[in-house]
């Protein structure tokens, strides 16, 4: 899995499918693509499950109710019905006054005095759905999938009872689907098996195993609904529906433990002191441990007890800061910490077997040469980090192999491809934190401790590594802890959309849009160099720079004369000239070389300081700022940086196409509309995702994408 979220190839039977469909109608007349083009209507369909848990492959015992669907059958199911054995909603049903209702509850079959009659039908018709908007999102900027739909009651005397019951049900769990006929997927594939990397401990369902093309499927959570009333007495429904994985985050950061009596109430302990405690009873000091060895700046530590389990990533250490004892741990232990006493103890009132994955197979990072911690009070990358000629803790044999980089473990054959090395990457589940960081977020829910952590390990190594909360693009039920600065760019080809005549194939785009979104400090970079021959590195972003600068097109125009003398016509050539050949091009590299040199020389001036001095405020916010600078210079080529950086542009595409199913977040894509300038040098990874459905049935699917670097050209 490592690698494979953020820069991935777009499904090749995906592929296949939208160059089809852009040849309908207007190369092809195949049978398959007429079908495609007449009969693409969508339909929704609400599936809801008791005892709010999503059950293997919809096990039909375990539903309550359905709403919706490809067929008149399934929306009969919304009430249960006695004598015209139609489908409810079939004008032989509702039309027909003698059609009889019977309500039921959960205690069975409801009783209706004899004086009253048991039809219920007034020739209304049953609730139905009339829209829906479901969002997919990488994670990374606090946000996962969601959907909102829309239901019309046309009878709520009748039918309200029963859709409140049913489906206004905070915590309700919905499998949620969106489908097209078989006939529209014209090239009849589905999508390729992608092998997962990691295990998922979750129950296999329909959402997460669907291969199709033409249905997207996602099991979801009621979390919020509005009701109105409209002036033709019907009522219209809006639920709010979450994916799960989106949801067990939220719950409380308060470890729930037994008293050890049956009638005695659940202790409630916050996860910081739950913790701590647990840790000093796992990590005990061996026996004769030296605890008096001074390290730097009047930090001492303690002999180290480490119990290993490589499954499951579990370290602790302990050490003395001036006679007070710090408890340190590695991240990978605080996360599945988290996934047992909190998570899955509330499993429950959220999904069976909620889990963070966070391991060295799952989470990986780029190591930087030369980065450590610019806060080893609080976090330690590495247990040799080295400071000029010291370090911030001794060298610890027995933890050689239990490290952030240089950890015992193979690389995949696609980072092998990429070119990286045991020395290049490293494991942000082996980072060590000093768990006094969450004494302060006592009464947080798990999703902010995550954050404040992930914070605390951006800030101390400069920016390297940005740890996210993101969904599994292969099932989105499962997140993972991820550093979304890793990218594993193995043989990633992107996928060209074919867009309008520019396309051999024809097009498949609705709508198109590009927006260039610059931040402040790039806004600062436009200024300057507008203004200035001299361009300020302070307020400058190097790739941007390196983006705008590194070619320019000249265009020279030629006037001739037909053969028949009716007037001149004007002939356009144009020149592009690459960096190699450009003043300008040519100078930034230098400058970026430049660069490079200036800051590498001051991070290796600060770490030499900060090691004589290691508690001073002042040397560390020298450090950290060096640090940055570092990130921004990784390497003295910019193209080389480009790879261990992995930057987005501020450039936004949006593309609108028919309703299908397949593209996950991270895949990357191009657009043949676009400049030579951004396709020669950058492509776009799709880092959002929406499907929406009119009443008319027509599923539209909207991509939205981010430039970035195309790291396979050189």
């Amino acid at each position: 899995m490592a690698g494979e979220i953020f820069y991935t190839q777009v499904d090749l039977n995906l592929q296949a499918e939208i160059i089809e469909r852009a040849k309908a109608g207007f190369i092809s007349r195949t049978t398959g693509s007429l079908d495609f083009m007449l009969g693409k209507i969508a339909n929704i369909q609400l599936i809801a499950y008791k005892n709010q848990q999503h059950k293997e492959l919809d096990n039909a015992e375990d539903i309550i109710g359905i709403l919706g669907g490809n067929s008149s059958v399934n929306i009969s199911n919304t009430r249960n019905f006695s004598g015209n054995i139609s489908p409810a909603n079939m004008p032989g049903a509702y039309l027909n006054p003698n059609f009889k209702y019977i309500r039921k509850q959960s205690g069975g079959e409801s009783k209706e005095p004899a004086s009253e009659p048991k039809t219920y039908n007034d020739h209304t018709i049953l609730p139905y759905i009339t829209g829906a908007d479901v969002s997919l999102n990488d994670g990374t900027n606090g946000t996962t999938n969601t959907a909102t739909v829309s239901i019309v009651v046309p009878n709520p005397v009748r039918d309200l009872d029963y859709i409140e019951s049913t489906f206004m049900r905070p915590g309700r769990a919905i499998t949620f689907k969106l489908e097209h006929p078989d006939s529209a997927v014209i090239s009849r594939k589905e999508l390729t098996v992608v092998p997962n990397a990691l295990k998922s401990e979750l129950p296999k369902t329909s959402a997460n195993t669907n291969k199709k093309l033409n249905s997207a499927i996602y099991d979801m959570l009621v979390v919020s609904f509005s009701m109105s009333y409209e002036q033709n007495g019907s009522v219209t429904v809006t639920l709010h529906l979450r994916g799960t994985s989106g949801v067990y985050t939220d719950v409380s950061a308060i470890i729930t433990q037994g008293t050890g009596s049956v009638d005695a109430k659940p202790l409630l302990t916050p996860l910081y002191k739950s913790l701590h405690e647990d840790i000093q009873t796992l990590a005990q000091p061996k026996q004769g441990a030296d605890q008096t060895k001074t390290v730097y700046g009047n930090i001492k530590a303690s002999d180290v007890t480490d119990k290993i389990n490589p499954q499951d990533d579990k370290w602790w250490l302990k050490i003395f800061k001036e006679n007070t004892q710090e408890t340190y741990c590695t991240l990978g232990f605080l996360i599945e910490y988290i996934n047992k006493n909190i998570l899955q103890s509330k499993q429950s009132s959220l999904t069976p077997n909620a889990i963070i994955k966070f391991n060295p197979q799952s989470s990986r990072s780029k190591v930087i040469p030369g980065i450590v911690s610019g806060y080893p009070q609080n976090v330690i990358l590495d247990m040799n980090d080295s400071y000029g000629d010291k370090t911030y803790l001794p060298p610890i044999s027995e933890l050689n192999n239990k490290r952030f980089h240089n950890f015992n473990i193979d690389l995949t054959d696609e980072e092998k491809k990429s070119g990286l090395t045991a020395d290049t990457i490293g494991f942000p589940s082996m980072i060590w934190i000093n768990t006094s960081i969450l004494q302060q977020l006592t009464t947080s829910n798990v999703k902010d401790v995550i954050k404040h952590v992930a914070k605390e390990v951006a800030e101390a190594s400069g920016g390297m590594i940005m740890l996210k909360l993101v969904a599994n693009p292969a099932d989105l039920n499962e997140l993972i802890l991820y550093d979304a600065r890793y990218i594993n760019v193995g043989a990633v080809t992107p996928f060209m959309i074919p867009m309008s005549n520019l396309s051999p194939s024809g097009s498949v785009v609705k709508e198109f849009s590009i927006e260039a979104k610059l931040p402040p400090s790039s806004q600062a970079l436009m200024y300057a160099i507008n203004n200035s021959d001299v361009i300020s590195e302070e307020n400058t972003a190097p790739f941007i720079n390196y983006l705008y600068n590194n070619f320019q097109v000249y265009r020279t125009v030629n006037e001739s004369e037909k053969d028949n003398k009716i007037g001149p016509v004007f002939q356009i050539t144009d020149e592009f000239k690459s960096d190699t050949a450009s003043d300008q091009g040519s100078k930034l590299k230098e400058d970026y070389e430049a660069s490079y040199k200036k800051y590498d020389d001051e991070l290796t001036t600060v770490k030499q300081q900060f090691i004589n001095s290691p508690l001073d405020p002042q040397l560390r916010s020298k450090l950290l700022i060096a640090l940055k600078k570092k990130v921004q210079y990784p390497t003295s080529n910019i193209q080389q940086s480009n790879l261990l950086n992995a930057p987005t542009y501020p450039h936004e595409v949006t593309i609108t196409i028919d309703g299908i199913n397949g593209f996950r977040y991270g895949d990357v894509v191009e657009f043949p509309v676009l400049p030579a300038r951004y396709r020669s040098q950058t492509t776009f990874s799709i880092f959002g995702i929406n499907h929406t459905v009119n009443l008319s049935g027509i599923w539209n699917t909207t991509l939205r994408c981010q430039m970035r670097p195309d790291f396979n050209k050189k």
